[in-house]
C-alpha cells in the first residue's frame, strides 16, 4: 500500500500544479473531512498553525496563497514512508518585490486512500525523522 500512496501523492501535486497551482486545484477529494495538520514546525503565516478538520486546513492554506502575488512550486523527490509520503517541493513566491526560493517538505499521512495528516516542515532531516525514517 505504501508505493500506492507515493503514486497517489505523485498524480495529487501533479494534478495541483498542472491546474495552476492555486487553492482551488487542490484535490479535496484526497482529503479527509477530519485531517489533523501542522505547521508549526515552519509555520508560514501569522495565524494558527496547528488544528483539525479540513475547513480550518483550506482557510490556512488560502491565506497562505493569498499572501503571494506571483506562486510556482516545483516537486522535487517523494519518499515511500509507509502510510506517510515525504514530499519535497521547491516554491518560488514574490509579493511586494520580495522573491523568496526555497525547500518545503511535506509529510502527508494516508488511510485508504485519503489524506488523514498534513505536515510541512523546515528540513529534510526534521521531514524524515517526523515521518520516520533516518538519512
Amino acid at each position: 500500500m505504501s508505493q500506492e500512496n507515493v503514486e497517489v501523492a505523485r498524480q495529487a501535486i501533479q494534478r495541483w500544479l498542472r491546474d495552476g497551482a492555486t487553492l482551488e486545484a487542490i484535490p479535496v477529494e484526497l482529503v479527509a473531512e477530519n485531517v489533523e495538520w501542522d505547521f508549526s514546525a515552519y509555520p508560514q503565516i501569522d495565524g494558527p498553525t496547528r488544528g483539525a478538520g479540513a475547513a480550518g486546513l483550506f482557510d490556512n492554506l488560502r491565506e497562505y496563497f493569498n499572501a503571494w502575488q506571483s506562486y510556482q512550486a516545483e516537486p522535487g523527490e517523494f519518499i515511500d514512508a509507509g502510510e506517510n509520503v515525504a514530499i519535497v517541493l521547491h516554491e518560488t513566491a514574490g509579493a511586494s518585490g520580495v522573491l523568496v526560493e526555497r525547500d518545503l517538505f511535506l509529510i502527508w499521512t494516508f488511510r485508504h486512500g485519503t489524506i488523514v495528516k498534513w505536515r510541512i516542515f523546515e528540513t529534510r532531516e526534521d521531514a524524515l525523522k517526523a515521518a520516520g525514517l533516518r538519512e
